[in-house]
């Protein structure tokens, strides 16, 4: 049973505690750390919050949330008439927690990204699971190979944890890849839980949702993403119904229900306010997804993924580097000495020692200015040598 003693455990073999990076930035550091777009909440969504407020009731809802609007993301995402039920989240991070507490054993095995966020893995041990991590081909297309995936389910496999488009690489996995795998998934009975929290944020390909593909799929997304709104703590999960009468059951004993002001100004968001700013920020990040390509290519750093999602680039210092340096190190001296924070690769998982990831959500002077002192801090550590 979790308790105490395994929370302390965990704390502290977790990477999270070691790198808590944002109280560190101050004002003259360039922040590639940041794990949500540098864009204020727009004006039209926080006028609909305002007179919510004044005007709706904002009481306790069930715990799956409020009818219409999981009728509203139900629509959104087509899901079957019958079958299929929506949970309302606090956030991705709640979803992420009650679906694998919720639908695991003790002593489950569950596959998680090589390189990935890092609850996946935390949480995966506070359902005193085993996590085992399967491949990801960071410099390849084609992140998640189906026939590399199946390698490791055994009979104790319970559950996969997948992530499209993925933090930090950016990749997106493609469609019939995802389809292939939820079909291996549904013959052998194993539960396919995909986290969709960049889903909007796609720049070659057409946003889609593996949500009601068959039984055994699980998705969970936010809204947090592009309108600045992580501190509204609202998402969804989308499953089975056998699946979410269970999520529900847990978070009626541990959340009671998703905050209904930020459901309600996520039924407005659904209904279509704030679209215009939404395709506004995704065309200023298109342009500084380009301008960051672009400077890849100017100081020569060709050793990196090529983000067709989310914010984030994968960039493999080390290639660059003639003496071995740890991420953590590495990320440290660009902060301490170079003010440009970014995250350390091993952060993700073991796989990402000697990359470190790059938000290019940020200003484009700021992107421009912070590849300079990059490649500044890689000559100067080259000299040294």
């Amino acid at each position: 049973m979790i308790g105490r003693k395994k929370i302390y455990q965990l704390s502290k073999l977790s990477f999270y505690g070691q790198w808590t990076i944002t109280h560190k930035i101050s004002r003259d550091v360039i922040n590639f750390s940041m794990s949500e777009p540098f864009f204020p909440m727009p004006a039209n969504i926080r006028n609909a919050a305002q007179e919510i407020v004044l005007s709706e009731d904002l009481s306790y809802t069930e715990p799956a949330g409020l009818l219409p609007l999981r009728k509203l993301i139900a629509q959104e995402n087509n899901l079957p008439e019958e079958g299929y039920e929506v949970s309302i989240t606090g956030g991705a991070s709640e979803a992420l927690f009650s679906g694998v507490v919720a639908l695991s054993e003790p002593g489950d095995e569950i596959l998680i990204p090589a390189i990935g966020n890092p609850s996946y893995e935390v949480v995966v041990n506070l359902a005193e699971c085993v996590p085992i991590r399967y491949p990801i081909q960071i410099d390849k297309p084609d992140p998640v190979l189906p026939e590399q995936i199946s390698k490791f389910m055994t009979p104790k496999t319970s559950m996969i944890i997948l992530n499209s488009p993925m933090d930090p690489t950016g990749q997106v996995i493609d469609k019939h890849v995802l389809h292939t795998i939820a079909d291996v998934c549904h013959d052998k009975g194993i539960l396919c839980m995909v986290d969709e929290s960049y889903r909007e944020i796609t720049y070659e390909s057409k946003t889609f949702s593996l949500s009601g593909y068959n039984p055994y799929v699980i998705t969970f997304t936010s809204v947090s993403k592009l309108f600045d709104m992580s501190g509204w703590r609202i998402g969804w999960i989308i499953g089975s119904e056998e699946v979410i009468d269970l999520v529900n059951f847990l978070r009626n004993y541990s959340t009671t229900c998703a905050p209904t002001i930020s459901q309600r100004v996520a039924m407005r968001i659904l209904e279509g306010t704030g679209r215009e700013q939404r395709d506004k920020i995704l065309s200023i990040l298109a342009n500084r997804k380009k301008l960051m390509r672009d400077l890849l290519m100017q100081h020569e750093f060709y050793a990196s993924t090529a983000p067709r999602g989310g914010y984030f680039l994968f960039f493999n210092y080390q290639e660059y580097c003639e003496k071995k340096i740890k991420s953590i190190d590495f990320s440290k001296l660009l902060l301490e000495k170079y003010k440009v924070a970014v995250v350390p690769g091993i952060y993700f998982g073991e796989t990402g020692e000697g990359y470190i990831r790059i938000a290019f959500a940020t200003d484009e002077k700021s992107i421009q200015e912070g590849f300079a002192r990059i490649r500044q801090c890689l000559t100067d550590l080259n000299k040294k040598n």
